[in-house]
């Protein structure tokens, strides 16, 4: 009866294990929001996981989580950065992604040599 119980409770610790340990993968494609081209080098980081990386040159990106609802924070030199909020608690995700060009205008330079 004992070997029973120890057998149980080592398979049920396994499957806790196992669950625990469990990674979805956060997929997605970066895109200029005025070409529809795609944007290389862009930066993608998971908040509250502190997990990040950078677009391909095809502006892909993958990212290992456990499940849950998390926020993406997506930003490139000379784009508005943005936020996405993205669900891998029930399996991976896909998201296509736009970043708008950010148009600023400097008033006067002044250079003097």
């Amino acid at each position: 009866m004992t070997i029973r119980y120890g057998l149980f409770f080592f398979l049920w610790l396994s499957l806790l294990t196992a669950h625990a340990q469990r990674r979805n993968e956060i997929n997605g494609h970066v895109i200029d929001g005025a070409t529809r081209k795609p944007l290389s080098g862009v930066s993608v980081y998971v908040n509250r996981q502190g997990a990040g990386t950078r677009t391909d040159s095809l502006g892909q990106f993958s990212l290992r989580v456990p499940p849950n609802v998390y926020t993406l924070a997506v930003s490139a030199v000379g784009y508005n950065s943005r936020n996405y909020y993205v669900d891998v608690s029930r399996g991976d995700a896909y998201e296509e992604i736009e970043l708008n060009p950010d148009i600023r205008e400097l008033d006067e330079v002044n250079v003097t040599g």
